[in-house]
C-alpha cells in the first residue's frame, strides 16, 4: 500500500473553524456546541447538520442513579464532550442565590433544592463550579488547570 502523495494532500480541501485548519476527512468540535463534525469537500463554514453529528453521551442510561436523586453534570472546561461525573447534593454543598435581574422562572433542581437560572452551588471542589443555566438540570463545569490551594 502506498501512502498518499504531497500534492494528493495538498489538493484536499480544508475547513477553517475557530482559528483551526482541518484538512477533508478531519474531524473536529466547534466550540461552544456539543457536535463532532467531519471536514468535507462540501464545508461552507457552517456546522451543517449533514456533516455534523450531536455528542450523544447516553446520560439517561449510564447515569440513571445520578438522575434520580437530581445530581448535577460535570464537564471539563470547554464544555464540550460527555461529562466526566456528576456533583451530588451533600453536607458540604450549598446554593447561592444569584441576582434574577432578568425576573427570570426557568428552574433547576439539584437534590430538594429548586433554583432559578443565575443560582450557583458552591461544592466541596473548588475547582468546579455549578450553576443553573439551562434548565432543568445544574450543570458544573471543571476547570482545565486549578490551583486547588486557592479558595
Amino acid at each position: 500500500m502506498t501512502s498518499p502523495s504531497k500534492d494528493a494532500i495538498a489538493q484536499l480541501k480544508t475547513c477553517e473553524v475557530d482559528g483551526q485548519t482541518y484538512r477533508e476527512g478531519q474531524t473536529y468540535q466547534p466550540k461552544n456546541t456539543r457536535k463532532t463534525c467531519v471536514c468535507t469537500a462540501n464545508y461552507n463554514a457552517t456546522d451543517d447538520a449533514a456533516y455534523c453529528r450531536t455528542i450523544d453521551c447516553g446520560i439517561e442510561i449510564h447515569y440513571q442513579s445520578d438522575l434520580v436523586q437530581n445530581c448535577a453534570p460535570v464537564f471539563p472546561g470547554n464544555m464540550r464532550g460527555c461529562p466526566i461525573g456528576f456533583e451530588c447534593p451533600s453536607e458540604k454543598t450549598k446554593v447561592v442565590r444569584g441576582l434574577n435581574i432578568r425576573n427570570l422562572t426557568a428552574q433547576c433542581v439539584f437534590g430538594n433544592s429548586t433554583l432559578i437560572v443565575g443560582d450557583e452551588v458552591t461544592v466541596e471542589d473548588t475547582c468546579t463550579k455549578c450553576t443553573c443555566n439551562v434548565p432543568p438540570f445544574v450543570t458544573c463545569m471543571r476547570k482545565n488547570s486549578c490551583d486547588s490551594t486557592v479558595q
